[in-house]
């Protein structure tokens, strides 16, 4: 295993870290970083945890003890009983799925009447709109994105063409009978199935209304009494509209820009980002993936990782951590801080490879930019060879410390947080 040898630098003490008035935690790869775990410990000093983009195509899974919680609309500080949870106007939400989350949650103990809020100005998935994406997905043959088939990217569509469904919406029997039927019957549903639509999304409205909250108006107010708001990023920047692998990318903003989107931020207010990474890297869906691992070790990651979708169930592809596309997720998130998850996976392999640049025209390039062609690079690797433990009894070791000061002096970001184990509780606050 990884022995103290291998790096430079030696372990520092561990100390307790604290929220900022306001703080944000983004993926910094392709999603699946392990996000929910950093969210849930911050929240024990949060007042209000907020979900700003995306929608039940997130999935934050958090062990505690033997209880397993998956989030996907609901924010994962939610298991603290004093921290109010707020889907924001930048989310897009299936009504149906998000009762079914808050019964799931609420059948684990978990009381959210009177902390979980969801702003009125939300975009709402409709049925029809998952069936457009499990089409869209079905025709597009080898160039298919491998969405969640979760309706996001229509919801988005509709919303970028001006005629979204807004959850306030649900309430005006006109307005929804307007949306839903010429929606339906253009994708060839007949009149009773629109009918029915109908009525389902009329008896979520009648569930959901007692969360019902101006979301602009919540968060400017809980900011004058002087809240501590934490933003809860899903997937991850690698998958941003704007910045990601386009077009294998989600239909929101997933990186620091998409916050002032899709929730208040006050003018005066400074964010803490905190970016969050696994030491390999694991993708979903199409596009392209230069440090895809080699069958023996990706057979171990995956298995050792539980590299699974927690909203789908898919199988993820492993590959090696990416430095140039690190450097790049860290620029466009603004990124102050690391938390690195997942640390005591890479205990099951005789070698680590780092990917710290590509060969790509015939040149060495150590950044990546969206103009490089990333099916046409060559990944460059450092290899470790794995002597020493890198964690025991959920604390780091010398070499586990040694390898993560080896990671700051390549990323040129401080890790402040180490994930050692599956559990809430196996996170490490280095200081």
């Amino acid at each position: 295993m990884i022995s103290d040898t291998n790096f430079p630098g030696q372990a520092s003490n561990v100390s307790v870290g604290s929220v900022r008035h306001l703080s944000a935690i983004l993926g910094l790869q392709w999603g699946d970083e392990g996000k929910g775990k950093v969210v849930d410990s911050l929240s024990q000093e949060a007042d209000v945890v907020v979900r700003f983009q995306g929608g039940s195509n997130a999935g934050h899974t958090i062990y505690a003890g033997t209880t397993k919680y998956v989030f996907h609309l609901v924010p994962s500080g939610m298991l603290h009983p004093t921290v109010q949870g707020l889907i924001s106007h930048g989310v897009v939400v299936n009504p149906l799925k998000l009762i079914g989350e808050i019964e799931k949650l609420e059948s684990q103990g978990l009381s959210l009447k009177g902390r979980l809020f969801i702003s009125s100005t939300a975009t709402v998935i409709t049925p029809f709109h998952i069936d457009q994406d499990t089409k869209l997905e079905a025709g597009a043959g080898a160039s298919a994105i491998g969405t969640t088939k979760q309706g996001i990217g229509p919801a988005y569509t509709d919303k970028i063409s001006r005629k979204a469904l807004k959850v306030k919406d649900l309430y005006s029997p006109a307005k929804l009978r307007e949306f839903l039927t010429p929606q339906g019957l253009a994708l060839g549903f007949d009149a009773a199935t629109v009918e029915g639509h109908f009525k389902t999304l009329q008896n979520c409205a009648e569930k959901l209304e007692q969360y019902l909250c101006d979301s602009f108006e919540f968060l400017e107010r809980r900011y004058k009494e002087g809240a501590h708001i934490l933003y809860e990023g899903g997937q991850g920047a690698l998958l941003d509209v704007e910045y990601g692998t386009y077009p294998f990318v989600t239909s929101s903003s997933t990186t620091f820009a998409g916050i002032y989107a899709g929730a208040f931020v006050p003018r005066d207010a400074q964010i803490e980002v905190i970016g969050i990474i696994k030491p390999y890297v694991t993708r979903v869906g199409g596009g392209p993936f230069p440090t895809l691992m080699e069958p023996e070790a990706h057979q171990i990651i995956q298995t050792a990782g539980k590299e699974f979708g927690a909203t789908t169930g898919r199988p993820r592809k492993c590959g090696w951590l990416d430095l140039p596309l690190l450097h790049y997720a860290v620029k466009i998130s603004q990124v102050d801080v690391l938390g690195f998850m997942k640390l005591d996976i890479l205990q099951e392999l005789s070698e680590i490879k780092i990917c710290v640049g590509y060969e790509w025209r015939g040149k060495k390039v150590e950044h990546y930019y969206p103009s490089i062609d990333l099916e046409e690079v060559k990944p460059l690797y450092e290899v470790i060879p794995v002597t020493a433990p890198l964690v025991i009894d959920s604390k780091l070791t010398a070499a586990g410390e040694a390898f993560i000061k080896y990671l700051e002096q390549k990323s040129g970001v401080p890790v402040r947080y180490v994930g050692t184990g599956p559990e809430r509780l196996q996170l490490v606050v280095r200081g």
